[in-house]
């Protein structure tokens, strides 16, 4: 099986991960079930169009409170001048005052993790952990593909301090591996 490419951002939009210009912040990204059926029930009392528009906003939510609890980190929604990851991290490409400086991953780390073609979002350290959203976590999970004569998820997963992965694993297998770089690589600059 060929991984599937996730997350992709096109190069005039996002400059190397490893400039210093970036800065990086949180934003907030709960998803509870009571707005998913607040949003739903805004569908429902709609007309016309509105109907479609008011599904769409619920489609959105719906969708990353999956990924959430999924822990699938990637690049899901974009916003003038920033790149936003499931987890809350974003991204600034125009580095912002009062906001962090960009960690990207090492060198050599990203040698190791060159075959998977990670976008720039999944290259720079400070993912919080999914699906809590509490805490820091240098283990992520960056890519899946359904197996449909299995009936099966394989996840992707990769080691931001020391650059180990797993491709298309089960998905108890990928939360091993996180659980074990999360707790070895934790200090890890890579």
């Amino acid at each position: 099986m060929k991984p599937r490419k996730s997350g992709k951002v096109a190069p005039s939009q996002t400059p190397p991960a490893q400039e210093a210009t970036y800065t990086i912040g949180y934003e907030a990204v709960v998803v509870t079930e009571a707005q998913l059926n607040r949003l739903k029930a805004d569908q429902y009392a709609a007309e016309g169009m509105q109907k479609y528009y008011r599904f769409k906003a619920w489609l959105h939510y719906a969708n990353l409170k999956r990924w959430q609890g999924q822990g699938h980190h990637f690049h899901y929604l974009s916003s003038e001048g920033a790149i936003h990851c499931t987890c809350g991290l974003t991204m600034y490409t125009d580095a912002r005052e009062g906001e962090a400086p960009a960690v990207a991953i090492s060198d050599s780390v990203a040698k190791a993790l060159e075959s998977l073609e990670l976008s720039p979002l999944q290259k720079i350290r400070g993912h919080r952990n999914l699906p809590s959203l509490r805490g820091y976590s240098v283990a992520i999970t960056v890519d899946y593909v359904w197996v449909e004569e299995r009936d099966v998820y394989l996840w992707t997963v990769i080691c931001q301090g020391c650059g180990a992965h797993e491709v298309e694993v089960l998905g108890r297998d990928a939360q091993v591996f996180e659980d074990a770089h999360n707790t070895s690589c934790k200090g890890e600059v890579g």
